[in-house]
C-alpha cells in the first residue's frame, strides 16, 4: 500500500488499445480499474481516521497520493517548528530552583520528544547538556563529571538522581537545625 502513498506504484494508463485482425479498439485498462480501486479503497482508510478540521484539507482530492502530499505540505512545517522548539527548549533548560528528579525528568522528557520525532540526542551531547544546565551550583561536579572518562547518560541521570536525594537530605536537616536555633523551650546548654 505504501506504493501508492509514494508513488513507486504509478497509475496505469487508464486506457489500452487492443489489435485485432477486425483492427484496433480502445477499451478501459483493466490494471488501471484494479488500481483505482485499492487507491480508492486506501484512501477510504486514511480519510476514515480523520478528524472533521484536519478532513477540510483533503476534501476533492483524488488519489491516496495527493491526499499523503497534502499532508506532508501542511504538516512539514510544523514538524521543523516542533524540532527547533524542542531543541531550543533542551539547549535553555536549567535546574534553577527545580529539585534534582524534576530537572532530570523535564531534561530526558525533551529527549523522549525529539527522539519520537526522529531526531534522536546521541548520548554524549544529552551528557553535556545536561551538566551545562546545572549551573554554578554545581560547578565543581560537572567539572569532575567532565574529566575522562565521561559517563554514559544512563549514568549521569542516577548519579543525578542520588544528588538530588543527597540535596534533600541536607535541605531537611537544614531545616531541623534553624527550627532548634529558633526554639526557645530548648533546654539550657545545648549547643546547636
Amino acid at each position: 500500500m505504501v506504493g501508492f502513498i509514494d508513488g513507486s506504484f504509478a497509475m496505469p494508463k487508464t486506457h489500452v488499445t487492443i489489435s485485432s485482425d477486425e483492427g484496433s479498439v480502445e477499451t478501459i485498462n483493466p490494471d488501471f480499474t484494479a488500481w483505482k480501486r485499492s487507491d480508492r479503497l486506501l484512501r477510504g482508510w486514511i480519510t476514515g481516521t480523520l478528524s472533521e478540521e484536519v478532513l477540510g484539507l483533503v476534501v476533492g482530492l483524488d488519489t491516496s497520493a495527493a491526499v499523503w502530499q497534502a499532508f506532508s505540505d501542511s504538516f512539514a512545517q510544523e514538524s521543523q517548528e516542533r524540532e527547533f522548539y524542542l531543541q531550543q527548549s533542551l539547549n535553555m533548560h536549567r535546574k534553577g530552583s527545580n529539585s534534582m528528579a524534576d530537572y532530570i525528568r523535564i531534561f530526558k522528557n525533551l529527549c523522549d520528544d525529539l527522539a519520537a520525532i526522529g531526531k534522536p540526542v546521541d548520548d554524549r551531547t544529552k551528557v553535556f547538556t545536561l551538566l551545562k544546565g546545572l549551573g554554578p551550583d554545581y560547578e565543581s561536579f560537572v567539572t569532575t563529571m567532565l574529566k575522562p572518562p565521561i559517563p554514559a547518560y544512563r549514568d549521569l541521570g542516577a548519579i543525578g538522581i542520588f544528588l538530588g536525594e543527597v540535596e534533600t537530605s541536607v535541605a531537611s536537616i537544614q531545616k531541623v537545625v534553624a527550627l532548634f536555633r529558633v526554639n526557645p523551650l530548648l533546654p539550657k546548654g545545648i549547643i546547636i
